[in-house]
């Protein structure tokens, strides 16, 4: 666990170089995976289990989580936008910015396209993050895991703004969407409430731990359900190429 905060730290400060190093280990193993049936992977513990003590196996279960979640990161570094990049504060404020302006991520300008390539990827590292909700004292009492958690509450922050800023770009996109994208896109607008709601909970969980009670937790705000009926009835009707929804006869 020690050695995935470590990678983790390294991911999010260190240079190009590393960052390139990691990502052909990851290549090559996806290579070797794909050469043999056995799973390989480049934080390959999926299967691992702590047999040490009466806690172990909860910590197990948890550090596999965190694995799942940095494999995550790794392979999408360079299909979303740069999570290192990013302001890590929770309103999206650039360090020292100005109070009254919040940045923007690239989801809002992406092309329908990309957008629908790269949002569903967002979304999965969001998951991912979330399967590593500490739920009980014997994870919350360790100091190993709390110093993850807080690496982990400021990915949260960044995947939190690219999803709202690329469900804003969907509704832009969406009436304009053929068929295939726009079944797609009612996904994953479905899957941006129930995130929400995920994520709301397991703020909630930290803000309650003595460590996080100064931190800065952004206010989740879901996707309307409202407008949930209107994609479905657009989405139904949509042209197999786009450009509104087909013709009734």
């Amino acid at each position: 666990l020690k050695t995935h905060i470590l990678i983790h730290r390294l991911l999010i400060s260190s240079g190009d170089e590393f960052k390139a190093q990691i990502m052909k280990i990851q290549q090559w193993a996806a290579e070797d995976r794909d050469k043999d049936s056995r799973e390989k992977s480049l934080f390959a513990i999926r299967n691992w289990k702590d047999d040490g003590g009466p806690d172990a196996n909860e910590f197990s279960g948890w550090t596999r989580s965190y694995a799942n979640y940095l494999e995550a990161y790794v392979v999408n570094m360079l299909e979303i936008p740069a999570l290192d990049k990013m302001s890590s504060n929770a309103n999206g404020r650039s360090e020292g910015g100005s109070s009254g302006s919040t940045s923007t991520t690239a989801m809002r300008s992406y092309s329908e396209t990309d957008l629908m390539n790269k949002l569903p990827r967002v979304q999965q590292m969001m998951r991912r993050l979330l399967d590593c909700e500490a739920v009980n004292e014997v994870l919350t009492s360790s100091e190993v895991v709390l110093g993850a958690t807080a690496l982990l509450l400021k990915d949260s922050f960044k995947l939190y703004r690219m999803i709202n800023d690329g469900i804003i770009r969907l509704i832009d996109l969406f009436f304009d969407m053929g068929k295939l994208h726009a079944l797609k896109a009612l996904d994953v607008y479905k899957r941006a409430t129930s995130q929400g709601d995920d994520l709301e909970r397991y703020y909630r969980t930290a803000s309650s731990w003595p460590q996080f009670k100064d931190t800065s937790f952004p206010q989740i705000e879901n996707p309307p359900a409202s407008f949930m009926q209107t994609m479905e009835e657009y989405a139904r009707g949509a042209a197999a190429e786009g450009g509104g929804a087909a013709e009734t006869r």
